[in-house]
């Protein structure tokens, strides 16, 4: 039920490709019938299908059968399929991090061959969630520096097989939106970035993606954007060198009013809606002084506002009725 809800919603609200996170074959089958309503038809949906599936491990070394099931329809439609492994380190999977990144290697390597088995040629990428078991307390923990490094090696692991690397760069044990949440999505998230993980998944989750915030969402957005702009670097060239223009500004000048300053103000520098960057007190001036009211106050807007986005209404009717007729 949560996950046709779940890709219902996208399906209504959404134009970008959706993850439908399922394991039950008789689910996976009306979120399918529900694709085709908004492709319009089944064969306009296997030309260009734009959903996702799961395919989870289960470590150490099983699949479940109804993942199986799952993955046997989506090879089928030739649907593009995660193939993932989430080992913790210490309990089903050998403590030593090596030996954890072997397992989970083994995993996505035998879940590629199934797959592939099913049909050849059929998309697959590589979901690497490796994490450790706290001993402590008996908890799974992808705020660890030791997931951050293990999810940062899959990425080499992953294009030694020529696949897409994906891993929970927003991952984060902390409960609500404070400073460890900050911590371990910006350590987790730039050191796989830096790595070559082409795909960074868990905005706006908290607890190992137990529990969502609207506002946090927004706020990893804004850590998605900082991290794409490290990503880009320096550019370096005669013109950005800028040689000529210290020269003509010279000893003690200033460079608000220079052509080079009015033509790339707006593109060298990034502007941010939601980091502060007023003085003081400009700042103590408004209503919402922290980054989370801001974040807030920015997804109410969003929520209220027209969607841009939305289905022909006969697409709407269908996946209204087939909601209707299996929930």
């Amino acid at each position: 039920m949560r996950a046709i809800a779940g890709a219902r919603a996208c399906f209504e609200n959404c134009s970008k490709h959706v993850l439908v996170d399922t394991l039950n074959k008789r689910d996976f089958e009306i979120i399918l019938e529900m694709a085709f309503a908004v492709s319009g038809g089944e064969e306009e949906f296997k030309k260009r299908p734009f959903i996702q599936v799961h395919f989870p491990a289960i470590s150490p070394l099983i699949w479940d059968e109804n993942a199986c099931e799952t993955v046997k329809i989506a090879a089928r439609y030739n649907i593009p399929i995660m193939i993932s492994s989430s080992p913790m380190s210490g309990a089903n999977s050998p403590i030593k991090l090596a030996g954890t990144l072997q397992l989970m290697h083994t995993e996505i390597v035998a879940g590629a061959v199934v797959t592939q088995m099913l049909l050849e040629g059929c998309p697959i990428y590589y979901g690497a969630a490796p994490t450790i078991f706290d001993m402590r307390y008996g908890t799974m923990s992808w705020g660890a520096a030791e997931h951050a490094k293990m999810a940062a090696a899959s990425a080499s692991l992953a294009h030694h097989c020529n696949l897409f690397a994906s891993s929970p760069g927003f991952a984060t044990d902390s409960k609500i939106p404070d400073q460890q949440a900050a911590i371990e999505k910006s350590m987790n998230l730039i050191l796989a970035a830096l790595s070559g993980v082409d795909v960074l998944a868990g905005a706006g989750l908290f607890e190992g993606e137990l529990s969502y915030d609207i506002a946090q969402l927004v706020i990893d957005n804004e850590l998605a954007k900082y991290v794409e702009n490290v990503m880009r670097g320096v550019h370096t060239d005669e013109e950005s060198m800028s040689v000529d223009l210290i020269k003509k500004v010279g000893i003690g000048g200033h460079y608000l009013d220079t052509d080079q300053t009015l033509q790339f103000f707006r593109t060298e520098h990034e502007e941010s809606i939601l980091l502060d960057r007023r003085s003081r007190g400009v700042w103590l001036e408004t209503s919402e002084k922290t980054i989370y009211e801001k974040a807030k106050k920015i997804a109410a807007d969003i929520i209220s506002s027209d969607n841009e986005y939305s289905l022909p209404d006969k697409a709407m009717g269908e996946i209204d009725n087939i909601y209707r007729r299996n929930t």
